[in-house]
């Protein structure tokens, strides 16, 4: 993400990203000296016109989007919205970062927009959500061999970064030999079968989620705001972070929070955490 922030968009420059969407990108823009603004989505994700017109007024270098099990709201765009979100990028010549790192976990996703527009789309994914985060293996495609050459010619003499040579030839061995497949399909099992639990406990409390998703959105009961609710849950042994650390305007009310379902390590002790949880809301 730091690359392709520092070769697409640069210091200075503009990058547009969804009204909630991955914290971490907005503080590594920051650290880059990349300014950031949002476009408004619905349960489709972002808003075509929403993003037309800030490409009319705005003038951005890029558009940051995670659109398959989307963080934190679990949407998967549809195949009618990431064409129509293309065909305005291409209009007015910005680039795609998408962050597909949840990418591998649906069985029926549509197609990464990477598929449908290479031209101009930054492809970021990895290991660590699908296969096994301590390996640290993240892949980034870019739109063609001479966007990926400018890149390591900007970084090649001011950064010898590079993952460890033995978890690269390890992850390369378990995707050639078939191991990351089993494991992933173990990894999706596991999801499944933590949904179907969220879904048993939860039952009756408003949430969005994805059947393969490592994550829910529970939206809050009216009884609580974020702080309370956290506050609550903390009481109870369970640690929440506040939703609104999603939210590109962290001061407008935010009525749901994120509930990371792959945290406990065991399906026991997330029993205990949803119970928590369902015990909490209905406080």
């Amino acid at each position: 993400m730091m690359l392709t922030l520092a070769a697409v968009v640069g210091s200075g420059g503009l990058v547009l990203v969804e009204a909630f969407s991955y914290y971490g990108f907005r503080r590594l823009a920051g650290f880059l000296n990349v300014e950031v603004d949002c476009i408004e989505m619905d349960r489709d994700g972002a808003l075509p016109d929403a993003f037309e017109d800030a490409c009319r007024t705005r003038s951005p270098k890029a558009l940051f989007l995670t659109p398959t099990i989307h963080n934190p709201t679990t949407l998967v765009m549809s195949l009618e919205r990431r064409r129509e979100i293309i065909d305005i990028a291409r209009k007015y010549g910005v680039a795609i970062i998408e962050d597909d790192v949840y990418g591998a976990l649906p069985h029926d996703a549509p197609p990464p927009i990477a598929a449908l527009a290479p031209d101009i789309c930054w492809f970021a994914t990895g290991l660590a959500k699908c296969v096994s985060p301590g390996l640290k293996a993240g892949y980034l495609v870019a739109p063609s061999t001479s966007h990926a050459a400018s890149v390591f010619e900007r970084f090649q003499v001011t950064s010898t970064w590079h993952m460890s040579p033995l978890s690269s030839a390890l992850a390369d061995k378990w995707i050639s030999g078939g191991t990351a497949k089993r494991i992933l399909d173990a990894v999706r099992a596991e999801a499944s079968g933590r949904q179907e639990i969220a879904r048993e406990i939860l039952a009756g409390s408003q949430y969005a989620a994805h059947p393969n998703g490592l994550h829910l959105w529970l939206t809050l009961p009216v009884q609580h705001d974020q702080d309370s609710f956290i506050d609550a849950a903390a009481k109870a042994g369970v640690i929440l972070r506040p939703g609104s650390m999603f939210a590109f305007h962290p001061d407008r009310p935010v009525d749901a929070i994120r509930i990371v379902l792959g945290s406990p390590e065991t399906r026991e002790e997330l029993r205990r955490a949803l119970s928590a949880i369902r015990e909490t809301a209905g406080a």
